[in-house]
């Protein structure tokens, strides 16, 4: 194991990433078996894959950066359809073209074909194309992975909110560099209290809310058991908390 995680180590550093809030292999379990009952569309958007909810005449709309097990998550299109269903229009992209992780075994060889710096731009594109087609808003909600493209993309004042949840590889700079309100939704072993003193700097510049849920796994809101209750009320109130946050800043 400790040969296992000085590999993973030595791949975020190829790709120019620090520990920050860190990547533990051990913790990023597959998504567990779930039913495919989702109600949107898959559809194209700036020429990506895109999985979408909601209807196009909305006037706010959500972009949604999966973890590292990628857009067709059951869990992830689900979560997806619960936000639509507040009101926003949810577009979920395949920011892997396909090569979403499916042994995390092969993290070492797979985080660098993909780091999460190099989706920014991307990322930029989405929004501007979202406004373009008549959206007048534009958040981000991001997991785990997705979570740090979020971080990345919140530097700059084109989306009006973001949500992070369980985020991985964020670093003290990503939130001191944050310029729209953003929450952030973690777990206890995400590493997000260790930067208590950051978020009370921050709160002096732009509106904030870091939750740490008890008696969760990292990957909780999108990797829970559907025949768990707990897991679900879990996962359940971090999505209420996602829907409060993008209606209150969007």
């Amino acid at each position: 194991m400790l040969r296992y995680v000085l590999v993973v180590a030595l791949a975020l550093c190829h790709i120019g990433i620090s520990a920050g809030t860190g990547f533990d292999a051990t913790l990023h379990t597959a998504t567990p078996p779930a039913t495919n009952n989702w109600h949107g569309r898959e559809e194209k958007l700036a020429g990506v894959d895109v999985y979408v909810s909601g209807s196009p005449t909305a006037s706010k709309a959500v972009l949604m950066i999966s973890d590292i097990y990628g857009w067709k998550a059951p869990l992830f299109r689900k979560l997806a359809d619960t936000v639509a269903s507040a009101g926003f229009y949810v577009v979920a992209p395949d920011y892997f073209n396909g090569d979403a992780l499916t042994d995390i075994a092969d993290l070492p060889q797979w985080l660098p074909r993909h780091p999460p710096a190099g989706s920014v731009e991307l990322t930029y594109t989405f929004v501007k194309a979202l406004k373009e087609s008549g959206m007048h808003s534009v958040g981000i909600v991001g997991f785990c992975w997705g979570a740090k493209v979020t971080a990345l993309s919140g530097k700059k004042k084109h989306v009006n909110a973001i949500v992070q949840c369980h985020p991985s590889l964020t670093e003290a700079s990503d939130y001191q560099e944050m310029a729209v309100p953003f929450s952030v939704l973690a777990a206890p072993t995400d590493g997000i209290g260790e930067l208590k003193d950051v978020f009370k700097m921050k709160r002096k510049q732009v509106r904030l809310y870091v939750k740490i849920f008890t008696q969760v796994r990292h990957g909780w809101t999108v990797r829970y058991d559907e025949t768990d209750k707990q897991a679900v009320k879990k996962a359940r109130k971090a999505h209420m908390l996602v829907i409060k946050w993008l209606r209150k800043h969007l």
